[in-house]
C-alpha cells in the first residue's frame, strides 16, 4: 500500500499544481502587461498555494496524530500517519521542480539554458534541496520503516512544523497577486515568525519534556535514555531549523531598515513639496 500512496502524492501534487496554474494564467492576464510577468505570476502563486495546502495537510495529521496517542506517547498508534507520510513525501520531490520551474520563469532566466539556470537554482535553493531530499532519503524510510511501530505521538508533533508554512507563502502570494498591504504584510511576518520559533525550535525541548514525564525522568536524562540515532536525528533537524531563522531574522532586518529608510526619504520629500508650496503661497 506504500506504493500506492506514494503514487497518488505523486498524482495529486503534480496535478493541483497544474491546475492552479492554468487558472492563474486566465486570472492574471488583466494583472500584468507582458504574457511573461503573467506565466511567472501564476508559477509562483501556484507553488505557494500547493505549498500552503501541503502545510494545512500536514499539520491536521499532525493534530490528530497526538490526539490518538497522547495517552501513551510511546505506543500508541495512529492509523492515518503511515498513509499520510506515505502519500506526503512526493511532495518533497514536486517542490524542488516547481522551485526549479518557478525559477525558469524569472527575468534573468527564463531563456537560459538548463545547465546554467539548474546551477543557479542550487546555489540559490541548495539548503531547501538538501532538506528536501534528505526527508525522501532518510527521514521517510525511519518514519515508515525503522521505528518499529513506537513513537507516533512524536511523528505527529513533528509533522506540526509546517504550521508556520502557510504565513511564509501568504507573503508572496499577495506580492504576486497585487493584493500588498504594508500592515497586512507586517502582521503576517510577525505570526510567521513567532510560529516559527514555537513549532521548529521550541518543539523540540517540548518532544523531550514529554518524554521525560512519560518515563518519569529529569529533563537532562533524556538524551542518555534513548537512542543515539533519535539524538542525532532531532539535532540535524533542529540545526536546519536554528539555521532558517538566523536567515529569517536577518531578511526580517532588512525590510525593517530598507522600510525605514524609504519612509525617511518620504517624509524628506513631503517636508520639500510643503515648504515649496509654501514658498509659492
Amino acid at each position: 500500500m506504500t506504493l500506492v500512496y506514494f503514487t497518488l502524492g505523486v498524482v495529486f501534487f503534480l496535478t493541483l499544481f497544474f491546475l492552479i496554474r492554468s487558472f492563474l494564467r486566465v486570472t492574471l492576464v488583466t494583472k500584468y502587461e507582458h504574457i511573461d510577468e503573467v506565466e511567472e505570476a501564476a508559477t509562483t502563486v501556484s507553488m505557494r498555494l500547493v505549498s500552503a495546502i501541503q502545510a494545512v495537510m500536514s499539520c491536521s495529521v499532525g493534530f490528530v496524530t497526538i490526539y490518538l496517542t497522547c495517552d501513551d506517547v510511546l505506543y500508541d498508534v495512529a492509523p492515518i500517519l503511515i498513509p499520510y507520510c506515505s502519500f506526503g513525501v512526493p511532495y518533497m520531490l514536486y517542490d524542488i521542480y516547481a522551485m526549479f520551474t518557478t525559477l525558469q520563469t524569472q527575468r534573468p532566466y527564463r531563456t537560459g539554458a538548463f545547465l546554467p539556470v539548474f546551477k543557479a537554482f542550487l546555489k540559490k535553493q541548495w539548503l531547501l534541496t538538501f532538506h528536501h531530499l534528505a526527508i525522501v532519503l532518510f527521514g521517510f524510510p525511519i518514519v515508515v520503516y525503522f521505528r518499529n511501530g513506537k513513537g507516533d505521538f512524536f511523528m505527529g508533533c513533528l509533522l506540526l512544523t509546517e504550521l508556520s508554512t502557510p504565513f511564509y507563502n501568504f507573503r508572496y502570494i499577495l506580492q504576486k497577486m497585487q493584493w500588498y498591504k504594508p500592515t497586512l504584510v507586517l502582521v503576517n511576518d510577525i505570526v510567521f515568525m513567532v510560529l516559527f520559533f514555537i513549532c521548529r525550535i521550541l518543539l523540540f525541548p517540548y518532544m523531550y519534556s514529554v518524554y521525560a514525564k512519560y518515563k518519569q525522568l529529569h529533563l537532562v536524562q533524556v538524551p542518555w535514555s534513548i537512542p543515539l540515532k533519535c539524538n542525532v536525528g532531532c539535532l540535524i533537524i533542529l540545526a536546519l531549523q536554528v539555521v532558517w531563522f538566523r536567515l529569517i531574522v536577518l531578511s526580517a532586518r532588512r525590510r525593517l531598515r530598507s522600510s525605514d529608510v524609504n519612509g525617511g526619504k518620504v517624509r524628506v520629500q513631503n517636508a520639500v513639496n510643503h515648504n515649496h508650496v509654501e514658498k509659492q503661497w
